[in-house]
């Protein structure tokens, strides 16, 4: 069995050949070498498994331990790991009883390797014979807590006679191979050594001969010198400067031929003379001397001023005074080197007179201008700011472009700009919300672009700003408006629906209502089903009221029953830590209005007063009472008159309004709510309506105290008009009606209640069928019903048709909703009666008798 296990050894002598391979062609610390030895590791304990010794069946018993462990021991974690991910999955892959033994067994070795590599990395000591074979027994005994994976009637088995190989034959192998992986590792150190020596004794021979060639530049340098300084000479002689030399007795030394030429002398007549007799006693000693003197003092000068020349004219000279030292280091004199600059000064002062006109533009303008730089902070910003935001230049100067918003507007608005700025593109019209130094909402469209530096360089943007506010107000106000023109639209599509559903609900209940005796209990159940049906058609002439599709009649109103009713569906719809006191005084009197109106501005100001206090609770206060208002009471531009008022008050004990917002908060879609969770538009609705009522509307708010609305409504002596039953009988008659409706249970309807006065009736679904059968018996028909809105021919079509064939005859056209036509219309086209859905019977009835005896007396 011993020498079984021994047979693998031929696997590690190859090893150590094709470790000694790879560190030939990779640095052996670098990790490409690392991984590679632990490939070749991991593919030599595979190997080793390909000659097992075989225990038992399924339990594989190789000389892998050694190889894996050495893998860590040598080539650190990076190799350990490397073996241990090849080997243990290929032993389990072997299968058999001790596939998960074989594999664990892997993993320790690979462990002890990186353990033992660790600390000899830590202490730094050198790896000795008794050390590899201390390792071999560590390693291999740490291996032996691998065996408890095997089955358990296996485990001492496998141990015992694993015993001698894992503690002696194993430790000894260790040593064995590991001398030899020792030694091809320390080859390649050494050699590693003696490259990093020669890099070094390289570097040395460069630095040496570095010196030298600087020393053959420096001796190059000073013949180059010379050279240059006779270059030099010849270029102050001849330079466009006017360059001399004066002493401190301000007498010419030495003049260039430039500076000659401006004098209008030769060289050798200006030398030794006074500088004073050149220019001029007051100029000499206006503007030279005072410099002079500066500069004679030690002080290098320099100054710009107009000058008359006798061959240059008037020029702009930049002049620079240097004093200059004679051997003993005094100031014996001073160098003046003066240069024409006339051109850039008139370039200069054409750049001021631009700036000047750039700079009344910027500061005049009605944008905002400014410049931020490549972090976004602001470098400038116009005087405009102060008007758009409140804040002065100095307060924005610093601070970043998005300061102004808020952190949800700035996220966003930064979001959309940063795709510009990383393309280094311009933008235009960037729509951003900016908060008011006193709180208000600015909306701005911003418009930028970049701007780089000499070297190209990225530096940030320029741009304008301008207050759209009110433009985007006015834009929200008409897409409101088309919102609301869309709502009407639907309005009337609804009613039309809507009215001829209840006009079969009203009309079949009243059927039902005079086929019942007095004495059936139904008979009140039905008279609750058509007050119910009368709530609705009321409601539908609300909605069309309110998208302006139908006016609505005032009349005299109790309000008192209006605010009780209100108040007991608030009490279902707020919160119940909201408490509702309420001091209604039934006699204060009756008011004109249109009640739905009226419950809508108690609704409104009620929904408000309970969101104020949705986060704390509070109490809601309604009052209702008599007041009379004197000219003192009445705002000054009212055109309210002194006398009796319905005051109408909504108290609560919410968070109250700022006093700055309070001349604002009826003006339409103005909200200080969050986003999506007020339009705007509720205290506007309330003071459209109260003024169309001839209303007065006053608000009373401290922050954090809570608000007061009062509504006062012109109090009228008129009493309402209660329902009076109508004892007259319902006309009756026997003539032949034709009805025409395309909604099957309207038409069968309109036929029961005509056949149930008494008349003989034909109806048609389809107009045109009704139109056939007209024509084929026109006089057959005493008078015709329709509806207004049928496919193929509407009702107003379908008269015009049948009048072409019998002029004479009655037409009464029914809808319950139509914007094509109104009674004012169908007058126009002939049409006898025009009745709008629902109608009950006494009003249908009396309608078909008014036609045909008018028709009669007519004829």
């Amino acid at each position: 069995m011993i020498i079984e296990l021994i047979k693998p050894l031929s696997l590690l002598l190859s090893l150590a050949l094709l470790l000694a391979f790879v560190f030939y062609f990779f640095q052996r610390q670098s990790v490409t070498a690392k991984i590679l030895s632990g490939i070749l590791y991991g593919t030599m304990a595979v190997l080793a498994m390909n000659m097992p010794f075989k225990f038992t069946p399924g339990v594989i018993f190789d000389s892998r331990s050694v190889i894996v462990s050495l893998g860590g021991f040598f080539g650190g974690p990076i190799a350990a790991i490397v073996t241990a991910v090849i080997a243990a999955p290929y032993r389990y892959f072997l299968g058999g009883s001790g596939a998960l033994a074989g594999a664990l067994v892997v993993v320790l070795c690979a462990a002890s390797g990186i353990c033992w590599h660790s600390l000899q990395h830590r202490y730094n000591f050198k790896t000795r014979v008794w050390h590899l074979f201390v390792f071999g027994l560590l390693s291999h005994f740490v291996a032996m807590f691998g065996m408890l994976a095997l089955p358990s009637d296996l485990i001492w088995d496998v141990t015992k006679n694993l015993a001698m190989p894992f503690f002696f034959i194993y430790p000894a192998v260790t040593v064995v191979l590991g001398i030899i992986i020792q030694s091809i590792y320390l080859f390649f150190e050494r050699d590693e050594e003696l490259v990093k020596t020669q890099k070094k004794l390289e570097k040395q021979s460069d630095v040496l001969q570095e010196r030298v060639d600087e020393l053959i530049r420096a001796e190059k340098q000073i013949g180059e010198d010379k050279v240059k300084l006779r270059r030099f000479e010849s270029i102050v002689a001849n330079s466009s400067d006017f360059m001399a030399l004066v002493d401190k007795n301000f007498i010419y030394l030495a003049v260039n031929d430039t500076y000659a030429r401006s004098s209008g002398k030769s060289k050798d007549e200006l030398v030794g003379v006074r500088v004073e007799d050149v220019f001029g006693t007051k100029i000499f000693q206006t503007v030279i001397k005072p410099h002079a003197e500066k500069c004679l003092s030690g002080e290098a000068v320099y100054y710009e001023g107009w000058f008359e020349f006798e061959n240059f004219g008037r020029r702009y000279i930049g002049v620079a005074y240097n004093p200059y030292m004679g051997e003993e280091g005094e100031i014996e004199g001073f160098t003046v080197v003066s240069r024409d600059i006339t051109q850039r000064k008139e370039v200069e002062d054409a750049l001021l007179a631009s700036e000047k006109r750039f700079q009344d533009l910027v500061e005049n303008s009605t944008d905002w201008i400014w410049e931020f730089d490549e972090n976004e902070i602001f470098t400038y910003t116009s005087p405009r700011i102060k008007d758009l935001l409140g804040y002065t230049p100095e307060e924005i100067l610093g601070q970043s472009a998005f300061y102004p918003m808020s952190s949800q507007e700035s996220e966003r608005v930064f979001n959309e700009f940063i795709t510009f700025k990383k393309a280094r593109k311009p933008f235009f019209s960037l729509i951003n919300i900016n908060q008011h130094k006193n709180g208000e909402k600015v909306i701005l469209e911003s418009s930028g672009v970049p701007f780089f530096d000499n070297t190209g360089a990225f530096r940030g943007y320029r741009g304008i700003d301008r207050d759209i506010t009110e433009r985007t107000n006015l834009e929200e106000q008409i897409r409101q408006s088309h919102k609301m023109e869309a709502i009407g639209t639907l309005a009337g599509g609804i009613a039309h629906d809507f009215n001829n559903i209840l006009s079969a609900i009203l009309g079949y209940a009243e059927m039902a209502m005079y086929d019942l005796p007095d004495s059936s209990p139904a008979k009140d159940q039905i008279a609750e089903v058509l007050k119910a049906g009368n709530r609705a058609k009321d409601l539908v002439k609300h909605i069309l009221s309110f998208s302006r599709k139908e006016s609505m009649e005032r009349s005299p109103v109790e309000i008192h029953l209006i605010v009780k009713e209100v108040i007991k569906l608030l009490r279902s719809t707020i919160p119940t830590t909201i408490e509702i006191k309420h001091h209604i005084d039934p006699h204060c009197g009756n008011i004109l209005a249109e009640p739905n109106q009226i419950h809508q501005v108690l609704l409104n100001l009620c929904t408000n007063a309970s969101q104020s206090m949705a986060e704390k609770g509070g109490v809601l206060e309604v009052g209702l009472i008599s007041s009379q208002l004197s000219v003192n009471d009445l705002p000054a531009e009212s055109h309210l008159k002194p006398g009796y008022y319905v005051q109408l008050s909504v108290k609560d004990n919410g968070i109250g309004i700022e006093q700055k917002y309070l001349e604002k908060i009826f003006d339409p879609y103005f909200t200080t709510k969050e986003v999506g969770k007020g339009s705007g538009m509720g205290l506007a609705v309330v003071m459209g309506i109260v003024k169309s009522h001839d209303g007065m509307i006053t608000v009373d708010s401290k922050l954090g105290e809570g608000t007061i609305f009062n509504v006062y409504f012109p109090k009228i002596e008129e009493q309402v008009q209660g329902e009076i039953e109508d004892d007259v009988p319902i006309p009756t008659g026997s003539e032949t009606i034709l009805v025409v409706d395309d909604e099957e249970s309207i038409a069968d309807l309109t036929k029961q209640r005509a056949e149930y006065l008494g008349y003989r009736v034909f109806a048609k679904k389809s107009s045109v069928e009704a139109l056939e059968l007209f024509r084929s018996q026109p006089d057959a028909f005493d008078i015709v019903i329709t509806d207004q809105t049928m496919p193929v021919l509407t009702g107003e079509h379908l008269a015009q048709r049948i009048k072409e064939i019998r002029m004479d005859i009655p037409i009464v056209l029914c809808t319950g909703y139509s914007p094509e036509i109104d009674t004012e219309q169908a007058k126009l086209a002939g049409i006898s009666a025009f009745l709008m859905k629902p109608v009950d019977m006494r009003e249908f009835a009396q309608t078909i008798r008014q036609v045909l005896d008018k028709d009669i007396s007519s004829t």
